[in-house]
């Protein structure tokens, strides 16, 4: 039996090395190269790392459309190498063209763009291969694999019967599975290995070959390798694996496993042979579906809290109002009415933010001070981080303007300061500095989602950990997180990159292990309204009464008797309903005097107030309609349906009775 297995190592063994010798001769040819590249210091690198495969290369560069194509006929290059996007000559414009010119010469992107749609689109139009600059590693692998595939085209072009080279065909179709191979003999030795496990372990061919696992592969590696091989050995079955490999440079790799008995020509078992595939991208998918799925519940019990918490923060700011018209109160009760008042809004701002994680709040843009922004989240912040780590605001003067979500911007300056909390267990200085900055055209092009032209630029600096570089590189991902399991989402970064490029910006970052991180968010900078700048507070307008008839539809007892005490203080008749059912009822024996329909969107018994404003308004065009939500009118349906035909009023909870009063008086009169 040993001697069958040593009959059928060496047997390998001089394939592999007949291979080699193939290779050999294949790098010794010059190779000629046409560069699609703008920038003459990628193409050496470029050729640099094809050099280090032991070509002789020789290059011609060019940047325009033109010039490709007569390079094409003129310098008649062996291989194409381009970079995705160019000013003047777009990758996959050169891609059509190289293959109705030359549909035998490998064209391969070596390309700043990253993204597997990108790479999936330009293999679909027939690229050879697609590799980022920043892993050139990859890229001589790639050369030999396209150069060996257009020999065998060629060889077969010219009729060439590849059946009688039975080892041609089975190297070729061995070479170009995108799987991991290997062939152990019966004392755990290499005798087959593919070339794209060599590269996967980053160990050239004759260091494997004859060897076992542990000679060149760490012990994590290689202890279970070994186990799994010889327990396919002892019980002559086939064993299925998922296992974690932990390459060299920091790698890991998830991989499915499938490991089955070589036998000899009287049955014994003389090897173990195995195949293995790259699960990695699945097990990630997985991974962000669990998440999403986790993120989806709890944005939906997010939107439900938000919603009834908007009529709870109604009642609470309503009947403060109202108290505090009282002239009977002493200056210490209505202070402290002033504070309760201040709570609910800045409730109502937390009860926004809920809806806006959950996507039931639609962006509403504004000119915003970001000064004040900051500001008015300094207490809040303060409170969250813990007194362990102090905090520092250095704002800008003059206050710099953004066109911006009152909502997402808050969210933001949020998830940018838990992030640093939680970098800073031990302690440290949370520092949040606003600036106007003009950018130029140097800045725009060392980072490359930033442009020239004025900004604001939020910053915000920890005296945390900082960051390695490999982790900076994954920071704005979405569910990519260092902290322990259970511990974040990794959604906080991505919802504020998110957010910089729903407002037209960018982030930066800089970080340093041990010295802390910085991350700066640029926004366009608008001027802002005078009347912004102006320390003077506008004299509030008196809110007009009437004696008009409402009929109220509203679900909640105690939002439905807050309205209807506000509106019979300034004079209105109200009638009241608790659903659309009971709503028609009063209509049928009031709809003469009715003239204000005020409903909650979203009622008990099914009818919508949306379906019951229409049903009235077929019996009466003139009824005026005001609807309320805790959600925003977009998100309703209102938008398109009323609101924007101007035939509607939308309040949005939480409302102060002065709105309420100011939106009856308004839709009364036409405005």
């Amino acid at each position: 039996m040993r001697r069958d297995a040593l009959a059928a190592g060496k047997g390998e063994s001089a394939v592999n090395v007949e291979r080699l010798r193939s290779q050999t001769t294949e790098m010794n040819q010059e190779l000629r190269v046409l560069f699609l590249e703008d920038s003459p210091s990628d193409t050496e690198l470029i050729t640099r790392e094809l050099r280090k495969e032991g070509r002789e290369v020789a290059a011609m560069r060019v940047e325009t459309e033109p010039d490709f194509l007569r390079q094409l006929q003129e310098f008649k290059p062996d291989l194409v190498l381009a970079e995705y996007a160019l000013p003047a000559c777009g990758g996959l414009s050169a891609l059509k063209a190289t293959r109705q010119m030359c549909p035998e010469v490998p064209f391969i992107f070596v390309a700043n763009t990253a993204g597997e749609e990108v790479a999936t689109e330009a293999r679909r139009h027939g690229a050879t291969d697609f590799v980022s600059k920043q892993q050139l590693s990859r890229l001589g692998p790639a050369v030999r694999r396209s150069l060996r595939e257009v020999g065998h085209a060629a060889r077969l072009a010219t009729g060439e019967p590849w059946l009688r080279d039975p080892e041609e065909l089975y190297r070729s179709v061995v070479e170009n599975l995108p799987l991991y191979l290997y062939r152990k003999d019966a004392t755990g030795r290499f005798t087959f290995v593919n070339q794209r496990l060599c590269e996967l372990w980053a160990t050239p061919l004759p260091q494997v070959l004859g060897r076992s696992a542990p000679d060149f592969l760490p012990a994590h590696l290689a202890e279970p390798s070994q186990n799994d091989d010889r327990h396919v050995r002892e019980t002559g079955q086939v064993r299925e694996t998922t296992e974690e490999h932990h390459l060299p440079g920091g790698r890991t790799l998830s991989v499915r496993i499938v490991r089955t008995p070589l036998r000899d020509a009287r049955g014994n078992v003389v090897g173990v042979q195995a195949v293995f595939w790259d699960i990695t991208g699945h097990r990630q998918l997985e991974e962000q579906l669990r998440q999403a799925q986790k993120i989806e519940a709890v944005g939906r019990l997010a939107a439900g809290i938000a919603h009834d918490f908007n009529n709870v923060l109604t009642l609470i700011q309503g009947y403060t109002q109202l108290l505090l018209t009282r002239s009977e109160l002493d200056e210490e009760t209505r202070q402290m009415l002033k504070e309760i008042f201040l709570a609910g809004d800045q409730a109502a701002r937390l009860s926004r933010q809920l809806l806006t994680f959950s996507r039931k709040e639609a962006m509403h843009r504004q000119v915003l001070n970001l000064n004040e922004l900051v500001r008015g989240l300094a207490g809040m912040l303060a409170r969250i981080i813990g007194e362990h780590i102090k905090l520092h605001c250095d704002c800008a003067a003059p206050s710099p303007g953004i066109q911006a979500d009152p909502g997402l911007m808050e969210q933001l300056i949020m998830n940018l300061a838990l992030n640093a909390r939680d970098a800073m267990s031990q302690g440290g200085d949370l520092r949040l500095e606003t600036q106007t900055v003009s950018l130029d055209a140097v800045h725009a092009e060392r980072h490359p989602e930033a442009r020239a032209g004025d900004f604001v630029c939020l910053t915000v600096r920890d005296t945390g950990q900082g960051m390695a570089s490999e982790i900076m590189d994954h920071l704005f991902e979405p569910f990519f997180t260092t902290k322990a399991p259970g511990r974040g989402t990794g959604l906080g970064l991505a919802t504020v990159y998110g957010i910089a490029r729903q407002h037209e910006g960018w982030v930066e970052v800089e970080s340093q292990l041990g010295v802390g991180t910085t991350i700066r968010v640029f926004l366009p900078l608008v001027p802002l309204p005078a009347a912004r700048l102006s320390a003077a507070t506008p004299a509030e307008k008196e809110v007009q009464g009437g004696t008009e008839t409402v009929l109220l539809v509203e679900d909640e007892p105690a939002v439905r008797s807050l309205a209807k005490q506000v509106l019979e203080q300034y004079g209105y008749r109200v009638l009241e309903a608790v659903s659309g059912a009971e709503a028609l009822k009063v209509w049928e024996e009031h709809s003469g005097s009715i003239e204000v329909l005020l409903t909650d969107v979203v009622m008990p018994d099914g009818m919508t107030g949306r379906e019951l404003a229409e049903r009235l308004r077929t019996q009466k065009p003139e009824l005026r309609l005001i609807f309320t939500s805790g959600y925003s009118r977009e998100v309703t349906g209102l938008d398109t349906v009323f609101v924007r035909r101007e035939t509607a009023h939308f309040l949005e909870k939480p409302y102060r009775p002065k709105a309420l009063a100011q939106t009856i008086r308004r839709a009364l009169d036409g405005k």
